[in-house]
């Protein structure tokens, strides 16, 4: 991923025409010698006229801009640079009292940035990409909601078993740099699907009760369902039911290996009940990283198809 602002930049507030500044010595880093004769002119304006202040050895107002070396870095921030070409063409870059441009060098600058932003613009309208999907756990919020859909048990898992706030600042709570997995949350993962497993498992009907015509389902019936008839063997029943769990907790279809590692957890049980035995395949199914995680697919075989959203 590129770098944002917030890594590049001092937390002190910087005022439009020094932040322009700054951005156009990203040109006057070093580049291979088979650059485009645009992005070398444009280059050699940031050394000329703004350099020695804002590269890697001085950074004045506390920013270093030099990772805008190449076009590519100037593209992954077009903000920046729609603002850079605007502070160069209005003259109030560079500052009054240092080194000014030619009216001529100044219109190659402001040609050259603000037509290779305006062609990737176009680009992106023919061809829109929201860009690669990253790997991110659910928030505590999304977690207690999740757990509500997936099973129908409503209550503060998370904060029951003291799951830590995610520490965003003013990021949103689900940018997926903050929400890392740790060792101790990891234990608060299993704490919960103990929780769950036993709220779930209160909602069973009595032994023997059979469902009355008219009345919900518990939310154990709703996700369990009925022991099997002895004309239905126990494993075929309990694969049923893992393999619609996992489907929706996992957000996709599930393989059928996956189905057979999760029944694995059944198999170990034979002398309990059909419930009983579901037990462990229920909290192996909330303590996945299928489920903890929010994981979307990679794009399709076509290497220029963008990834879907």
């Amino acid at each position: 991923m590129s770098h944002s602002a917030a890594q590049v930049f001092s937390p002190v507030p910087v005022r439009l025409p020094t932040f322009a500044l700054l951005a156009v010595v990203g040109l006057a880093a070093n580049v291979r010698s088979a650059e485009p004769t645009g992005f070398a002119t444009a280059r050699a304006f940031a050394n000329e006229f703004c350099g020695k202040c804002h590269g890697e050895r001085v950074q004045k107002g506390g920013v270093n801009l030099a990772p805008f070396a190449d076009e590519k870095a100037v593209l992954r921030q077009r903000k920046v640079w729609r603002g850079v070409v605007e502070q160069v063409k209005s003259g109030e870059m560079p500052p009054e009292g240092e080194k000014q441009p030619t009216k001529a060098r100044r219109d190659a600058f402001v040609a050259w940035v603000g037509g290779t932003l305006d062609a990737a613009d176009r680009r992106d309208r023919e061809r829109p990409d929201p860009g690669r999907a990253v790997v991110r756990r659910l928030t505590r919020g999304e977690y207690n909601r999740t757990v509500r859909d997936l099973l129908g048990v409503e209550f503060d898992v998370s904060g029951a078993v003291g799951m830590p706030d995610e520490t965003t600042g003013e990021a949103f709570d689900n940018l997926a740099a903050a929400l890392t997995v740790s060792e101790a949350l990891t234990e608060k993962y299993f704490a919960a699907a103990d929780l769950v497993v036993e709220k779930l498992w209160a909602t069973a009907p009595r032994k023997g009760q059979k469902p009355k015509p008219g009345v919900p389902p518990t939310a154990f019936e709703a996700v369990v369902g009925t022991p099997p008839d002895k004309a239905t063997p126990a494993r075929d029943a309990a694969k049923a039911v893992t393999a619609r769990l996992a489907r929706r907790a996992y957000r996709r279809p599930v393989e059928p290996r996956e189905v057979e590692r999760l029944l694995s957890l059944f198999d170990r049980s034979p002398d309990l009940s059909f419930e009983d035995a579901l037990r462990p395949v229920l909290k192996a199914v909330l303590v996945s990283p299928n489920f903890l995680l929010r994981i979307e697919r990679d794009r399709a075989k076509d290497p220029d198809a963008a990834y879907r959203v």
